[in-house]
């Protein structure tokens, strides 16, 4: 029965997520999901993603 409960919640939590990404992507930004473990994990691989998404960003808005 617990199993079932973190299996509903974690499915609602997914479903809203999404819809959030996709408001935010219709209203102009740019989202990158971060998870917690991805930052105590390997802050190293964390870096390389910021600096990719970052730099993404600012090619497509046109900074430089």
């Amino acid at each position: 029965q617990n199993a079932e409960f973190w299996q509903r919640k974690i499915a609602r939590n997914v479903a809203r997520d999404e819809i959030v990404r996709k408001q935010l992507s219709e209203a102009g930004w740019n989202v990158l999901v971060i998870w917690g473990c991805a930052v105590r994990k390997d802050t190293k691989d964390l870096e390389v993603r910021l600096r990719g998404f970052l730099e993404n960003d600012q090619l497509a808005s046109g900074n430089q």
